[in-house]
Parts: structure tokens; sequence; C-alpha cells
């Protein structure tokens, strides 16, 4: 047995097996030695002296957001879980050079999954390798605060202030006698020494151990990445955070807004006003548990909004842990301190539906005007002489495809271009290779050819030219002497441009610092020649030139309506369909005709192309409460793709478009109130008495009481007598002078401008024109006419928000309840329950500053207006189950650019639950607001077209050939 047990041993001794079986436990052995000595550290670290130097430390964990919701209940903007990369300083690499290093490491990890850095930073890198500020003003004082660790900017030396971008770079980069700063070494390729900068920046300018945000919502992959790079990326680390997300985007982002990291400015200012809220000290701005209640660089946001208004509201309450680590920087011990609060829900008084409908009526609206007034020719109709008579030609169409960035030109050049991409690109460098050529020889240093022996188009450019060398800051217009001999003969076309130019030299108007050497010495000729190379150089990128060549390309016919619509397929701007592509491209359908297709269809939008009329706004409000159900901002934009991180191409478009979709402009867009206002001028002439209900005045058509007299927009007929709610009926003009020269008399028989005036604010300020509306979102100031009376008395002067507008005649609609407006339900935490309820708020009681016979002299007025043939909306508005009364307004901008249009309204008119305020600029005819407004109440109060308005499944409108006159 023995033998056996023994030829056994020897025998496994003997084996292969041995081995593998020594090695498994000695791979055993070492993990469990290690996971004992993390466990025996772990003890330690929690209880007994430590065996190695440790540091406290504190970290915020920040706290849920809360969600927003509308008045129904659907959810508008709530939280999704998202991966970021986060950085502090972990002390394990002190000198530079290692920390350039590793920063270095984490950038070409990042490039690799194409993912941008996102932190913030007071410069930009130029693509010639120069550097700018980003920041101005007292951003930029801060920004330079930051860097020179000084207290206060007051405390910044005046070099210091007066650094330039590159000396700041450079100070930042290589230090100064003393400071060491960053040691950013020159051997790192431009890009990636300024993104080091950039990064090491954050880490000087932040708070010590509090994280910043490299990069948000990356791809798991790149979470992956950056942990297997973990060893060599102290201080670098992957963490789980929320990211903002938005229902109804394109419906609800003026109102809404969107989220995004803090930046040095806000941070300072929001955190200035809770120091002064709560009375802090400088040690007491921290709590006994070392919890910043203030903001620090990692913190989220509010831009705009309501996410911006709300923010105290929706952020909650951040908790953190204190942390335990060792000196390489590495995390030993992690325990909550106090944990984190979430933010409560915000619920508005918007209802999603109506301001969906809303938006699409608008836009449909738009797209019926756009399309009556488009002409397959190069007729502008009587622009310049009748603003209403304005016509479109189709080629602006064409141009606009181009000039808001809609086709994209830059791809017209790339290797995977299309054949016709191609084709337009050769006709765009022929053309620009002969134009520019022409414009060198006119501009060649011997050249006396004044602009006004080119031809027309010739002329174009080099005025265009004039105006980018002052914007190319190549000849500032800070430094030219107008009233100089030389400079007027150039303006009067005796001289050339080319004799201009090098007499600037010699005057020192030019600044020659981009392009020369100060220290060397050019002749006028070498300079001059230096300057064309610039000036041609800038201009072969630039985008405000290349556009400008496309427009002569199109309005001089040489390139086709039929390739630009095309090049709408091609770049997947609207949907292929082979029959439709075929027909335009065998002509069996012309450009004109499918151009006018995309439009109606809403395939191509008054939004994208920019042109008159592109935008408008309607406002809805309960007149029992003031809580406005519909503040309608067309153009929109989708804030998803600005918040968190935002979307730098797609918010460079946004700027570049002509129809501003940014803009809110139901609170920001300020317009005069034309004719809309002659129902709160009954009313203040009733209540000064110069007028009563009764009162009769005969339209004279010419108001001669005042010079220059202005007229009546009948003239040369006339109304006839009318009394105050006749007037509004008809809108006359005359008796609305009448009123205003009336309040200007100061009851000794002399009349001045200012009594009138006085009394105009006084009631304008009554209804609430003073002074915003309340509405939480930015809105601008109203500002009240302050001159002749005559005229403001039917709207002139004034500068109100359509909000505005809205909260005035929703006073008319009540009789007298001047409400502060409002976008807030309420407020519920997160289990749902109530924590406040916004209660309606009364700014102004005018229930009794005018009796009923006054109130109904002008409402009857507006019900006029709607319900009789006086204008021929009675054929439009009788298929509602409800009454409306409603005032048009026309505000004129000069006879080359439509009017700006309005019209004001509520109904039922006998008990009234809602009013709409309907702008649009450059709308030609109040007419057409009129039609916005009764297609609204409709869908309000009827349900028409609810299934295609709320899935926006809608094309163009009809254009009213109702004609106004106010």
């Amino acid at each position: 047995m023995i033998k056996k047990l023994l030829g056994l041993i020897a025998k496994i001794f003997n084996s292969r097996i041995l081995v593998i079986i020594l090695v498994y436990i000695g791979m055993f052995s070492v993990l469990a030695g290690r996971i004992l000595s993390v466990q025996v550290k772990e003890v330690e670290v929690d209880g007994q002296p430590v065996t190695e130097p440790v540091f406290m430390k504190y970290r915020d964990i920040k706290a849920t957001r809360g969600n927003i919701y509308d008045v129904n209940g659907k959810l508008l903007a709530y939280n999704v879980m998202s991966y970021s990369v986060v950085m502090e300083d972990s002390g394990l690499l002190p000198k530079n050079k290692d920390k350039n290093a590793m920063i270095y490491r984490l950038l070409k990890i990042l490039d690799e999954f194409d993912t941008k850095l996102e932190v913030p930073f007071g410069l930009d890198l130029k693509e010639n390798g120069e550097v700018e500020f980003n920041v101005t003003g007292n951003a930029l004082l801060r920004f330079k605060k930051n860097l020179y660790g000084r207290k206060s900017v007051n405390d910044l030396t005046e070099e210091e202030v007066a650094a330039d971008a590159a000396a700041v770079y450079e100070f930042m980069r290589h230090g100064s006698k003393s400071a060491v700063m960053f040691g950013v070494s020159d051997d790192y390729a431009p890009e990636d020494a300024f993104r080091i900068t950039a990064i090491r920046y954050n880490i000087f300018s932040n708070v010590s151990g509090t994280q910043f945000t490299i990069a948000s919502d990356i791809d798991e992959y790149l979470a992956v990445a950056i942990m297997e790079n973990g060893s060599m990326l102290p201080g670098v680390e992957v963490k789980q955070t929320l990211s903002r997300v938005y229902n109804e985007s394109f419906y609800m982002a003026h109102i809404v807004g969107y989220t995004g990291t803090i930046n040095t400015e806000e941070m300072e200012s929001l955190n200035h006003e809770l120091i002064a809220r709560y009375g802090l000290s400088v040690e007491e701005q921290e709590d006994a548990k070392g919890v910043s209640i203030l903001y620090n660089s990692s913190d989220v946001i509010g831009k705009t909004g309501i996410e911006k208004s709300m923010q105290e509201v929706l952020a909650g309450t951040k908790g953190t842990s204190n942390l335990t680590v060792n000196k390489a920087g590495r995390i030993l011990t992690s325990k909550p301190n106090s944990s984190p609060s979430a933010g409560n829900d915000v619920y508005l008084t918007i209802d999603t539906d109506l301001q969906k409908a809303c938006y699409h009526i608008l836009e449909r609206n738009l797209a019926g005007i756009l399309i009556s007034k488009l002409t397959p020719n190069l007729d502008y109709g009587q622009k310049g002489k009748s603003a209403s008579k304005i016509l479109i030609p189709i080629y602006e169409v064409y141009y606009a495809l181009i000039d808001n960035g809609i086709i994209n030109i830059s791809h017209f050049s790339e290797d995977d271009a299309t054949a016709v991409e191609r084709k337009v690109q050769d006709i765009y460098d022929t053309y620009k290779t002969k134009l520019v050529s022409k414009l060198k020889e006119i501009l060649a240093v011997d050249s006396e050819t004044v602009n006004g022996k080119t031809t027309e188009e010739q002329q174009d450019y080099l005025e265009f030219i004039f105006e980018k060398t002052k914007s190319y800051g190549l000849l500032p217009a800070e430094n030219v002497d107008t009233v100089d001999p030389t400079y007027k003969d150039y303006a009067a076309g005796k001289i050339s441009m080319s004799r201009l130019f090098r007499y600037a030299f010699t005057k020192n108007w030019m600044d020659t610092s981009s392009y020369s050497a100060a220290h060397d010495y050019y002749s006028i000729s070498e300079l001059y020649a230096m300057f064309l190379d610039n000036l041609f150089g800038r201009l072969e990128n630039d985008k405000d030139f290349k556009e400008k060549v496309y427009r002569t390309l199109i309005f001089n016919y040489t390139l086709s309506g039929r390739d630009i619509c095309i090049l709408l397929f091609d770049q997947d701007i609207i949907k292929y369909d082979e029959q439709r592509y075929n027909s335009l491209k065998n002509g069996r359908i012309s450009a004109y005709n499918f151009m006018r297709e995309l439009i109606y269809n809403i395939e191509i939008t008054p939004g994208q192309l920019g042109l008159t009329p592109c935008s408008g706004s309607i406002v809805i409000t309960d007149t029992k409460t003031g809580r406005v159900k519909a503040l309608v901002s067309y153009p929109s934009y989708d804030n998803n793709k600005l918040a968190n991180k935002i979307d730098f191409d797609y918010y460079s478009s946004l700027l570049e478009m002509n129809s501003t979709p940014l803009v809110n402009r139901p609170t920001l867009l300020q317009t005069t109130t034309g004719s809309t206002f002659k129902p709160l001028s009954g009313l203040m002439g009733m209540a000064e008495g110069v007028i009563s209900s009764y009162t009769k005045i005969l339209d004279k058509t010419t108001f001669e009481s005042v010079v220059p007299s202005p007229r009546c927009w009948i003239y040369p007929w006339t109304h006839g007598s009318l009394n105050v709610t006749e007037a509004i009926m008809h809108s006359c003009n005359y008796f609305f002078f009448e009123v205003g020269y009336r309040l200007m008399n100061n009851k000794d028989g002399t009349y001045s401008d200012s009594t009138g005036i006085k009394k105009i604010r006084n009631y304008a300020t009554l209804f609430g024109f003073g002074q915003r509306t309340g509405v939480e979102i930015s809105e601008a100031m109203p500002v009240i006419s302050n001159n002749d009376a005559v005229r403001t008395a039917i709207g002139y002067g004034h500068s109100f928000a359509p909000v505005q507008i809205s909260r005035y005649i929703t006073a008319v609609a009540n009789k007298g309840q001047v409400f502060n407006l409002t976008l807030l339900d309420s407020v519920k935490n997160s289990i749902g329950e109530v924590i406040s309820k916004k209660e309606p708020s009364v700014l102004n009681d005018l229930s009794n500053t005018f009796n009923d016979i006054q109130w109904n002299a002008v409402r009857s007025g507006m019900w006029r207006v709607i319900n009789t043939n006086v204008d021929g909306f009675d054929t439009v508005y009788k298929t509602l189950s409800v009454q409306v009364a409603g005032k048009t307004g026309t505000a004129q901008v000069s006879d080359s650019i439509p009017s700006h249009v309005l019209f004001v309204s509520f109904a039922p008119y006998n008990n009234p639950e809602i009013s709409v305020t309907v702008v649009i600029p450059n709308g030609f005819q109040s007419a057409n607001a009129a039609l916005v407004a009764r297609e609204v109440y409709g869908y309000y109060f009827d349900g028409e077209d609810a299934a295609a308005l709320l899935s926006g499944n809608v094309h163009a409108s009809t254009a009213t050939s109702i004609n106004v006159s106010d």
C-alpha cells in the first residue's frame, strides 16, 4: 500500500500537471495576499493609525434636477444617465512636464473617439495659429483676474488689463520671471499645446478638490478606454452623470430653455447673489460639514428659459462625500457625509398641444403669404413705392437656400461630392477666378480706375471689398479721417480706390501688423502689394464673399434654379423621390413650380428661407387669471442640441440664419402697436373727458391742427362723422389724432405736446406698459412713446413685446383686471406633493377707472371689426362656434420693406375665456395676422384640423384676399 502511495506521489511530481497546480497555488496566494493587504489598509484608515500619509478632502454629490411638465402633466424636461470625463489635480504629477504629458495622453484618447474638449477657456485658436479672446468687458477682466491670481479685477495692473490675447497665452504657456505657470513645450503641435493650456488653466483656477468636466455624454467605448488607461491618467475619472433631455423641443425651446455647465461669469454672479442673500462671511461660506453652498465650476445650471429662472427650485441641494486619499492621489475611502436632495418639479401653465397647434398654424400661414408673393422672374412689384405690394422673385428663394446655410456649399469640393455639386463648384471657381483677376486689375498699385467707370456688378464688389478692409482691421474705420480732402475725393468718385489705399499708408490709416514686421522698412508699393495679398487671401475663405459670388451667379442666370433644386436632393435636405427628381431633372416641372411645391408642403419652411415674412409670435392668455396658455415663437430650434454640451456646428448655423431662431419673439422682439393701441386711446379719451361714447368727430382726412399734418389712411376720401365705437371699427386715424390733440389741452386754451404725452404715458402704464409682464423668462422692457401725442394716440412711437400687448388686450377683455402674467402653475416635490401654487396676481384694477358704457363702447368697436362686413372678416369668422372681438394693426417700416402686422382679440365676446395676440414681422397686411388668429380660435373652441396640426402634417394656408387699411 505504501509502495503504491509513494509510486503515485512520484508519478505526480514527474507529471506536467504539477507545474500547473503550483502556478495556480502561487497566483491564488498573491491574490489572497493582495486582498488581505487592501482590507488591512482600509481597516487602518477607518479606525487605526495609518501606515502611510493620507489627506482628507470632500467632494460634491450632485443632486438630481427636477423635471418640467406642462399644465396637463406632459413631461417636457427630464434626466437620463450618461458618462462624463472629469478631472482634478491629483498631486501625483508635481512637475509641469509630466502633467502636460499626461494631459496630452488624455487628448489623444479623446481624439481617437472624435470627442471635443469642453473646458471653459477665455481664448480661441484661429486657423492661422493666432489666438483671440472669446470674452469681452467684465468677463475678460475676470478671466485675467483668475489667470494673474488677483483677488479682484481692481487689483489688476495696467499691463495686465492691457495684455492682448497673444501676451496672455504666452504668459500661461511659459510664465514670466516671477511666475512659472504651465510650461507647455513648443514641441507640441499648436492645437495640442492650446488644448493642454486650456486644461491647465482649468486646473489652475479650479477650487481645490473640485472636479471639472473634460467631456460629457461620452459613449461607452471612450469610457472603457479612459478606465483602461486610468493608471497613466492620475486625476482623470469617468463618472456617471445626468444629462438633460427635452420633449417637444421645437415647440417649447424658448420657454423651457436648456442647461449647461456653469461658466466663470455665471458662477461669480450667482455666488455673489447667494452671499448677499444669506449675509455670509468668508468663513461662513462653507457649513460645518464642509459642504459648499456656493456654485463651483463643475455645476450644471439653467442657461435660458424656465431652466434658468427656476434654477434654485429645479437644482435641489448637493450632498458631499468625505474622501481619504494617499499622496499619489488615490482615493482610499469615500464616506457619504450628507445626502443630496432632489430638485422640485415645475409645472407650467402652457398647454403643449395648444402650443404645437399654434406653431403649425403660424408656419403654414407664413408659407401661404410667401407663396402669394412669389414671382417666376425678377419682378419686385412696387418695392420702393408700396410696402403692401412688394413681390419676391424666385431667385431670392434660390439664393436664400445658400445664404441661410440650407445648402452646404463647402461640400461641393469634397471627395464624395455629387456630379451636380462638382458642376456648381466648377461654375463658381471659373467665375471667381475671372472676378478676382479683374478686381486685382482695378486695385493694382498704378490703377487710376474710379469705381464709377467700372460695371455695376464690379462697383458692388468694390464697395463690398472696401467694407471688408474695415471689418478685417486692415483699414480700421476709426483711423480714417472722413473730412480729409483725399478721402472726400474718393467718396465723390473723383479718385480710384487704389489711390485712396496708397494715400492711407502715408497717413498711417492702415494697420499693417498682420502682414509686415514693424522693424522692417517697406516702400508704399511693397506695403500695398502685401496688403492686396492679405486682402484677397482673406476673401478666399470669407463666407460672405463666397455667398456674394453665388448670389451673382444666381441673379445673372449662370447658376440655374434647376441645379439649385437638385442640390436639395443631393444633400438630403428633402426626401428623395425618383419620380420628382427625374421630373425636375428632365424639365417636366420647372424649378419655380417645384420650389413653390416644396414651400406649400412645408418641406422647405419660411424659417429656413429667412425671407419676408419668415417669423412670428402668438400669445394666448387666460383672461380670468393671467395664466399664459401658449407662447409661440417661430421659427424655433432643438434645445437638445444646446443642452449639456453645445453642438457648435448647429449653434453656429442658428446664429447665421436670417430668421434668428434663437430669439424668443413673444417676449424679446419689440414692435410698435400700430392701430391695436386705438382701443386704449378711446378709453383714455373718455376717462379724461375729451370725448364721450357719443361724441362724433368728422374725419377731415388731413389733421391740420399740427404741422407736419398727418393724414387718415383713407385719404383722399373720408370716414365721415364717427363716434369712438365706429372709429375703432373703421380704424379711423383722424378720430384718434383728434383725441391725442385734445389730450394736449392745458385748460388755459394752450396746447402742449408734453401734456398730452404725460396723459398717454399714464394710461399706458395703468394697462401694464410701464413694466414687464411678470412671465418667468427673459423679457424686454416696454418703451412708451415720449413725444408727438397726436401720432402716439394711433400707436406710433411705442416699443412693446407681443406678451406686453397681450396683457393690455386681456385687460380690455375682462374689463379692467391687468394681471401679472405667469408661465408657472405649481411646484411639486419628487413624490408629487404640491410645494407651491401660483395664484392670479393683479397689477392694476381698472374696473372702476372706466365705466361700463366706456368699456362697452370700445369692446363693441372691436366686435364690429370682426362681425360686420366693414373689412370682410365676418366671412371667415362666422363659421366659429363663438363670437370674437378684435383689432388689427400695422406698423409701417418703409416703402421698400413689408410692414409689421398685428392682431389682438378675445373670445367668447360676452364672457371671454382667452385673448389671442398675433404679431408677424414684415407680414404685409394685418389681415394675415387676423387669419392666423381665426385658425387658433377654430382649433381651441372647435377642434378644427386638430389631428393635422398636432402631427405637423400640414401644408401652406391660402393667403387671405382681405385688404385692411389701418
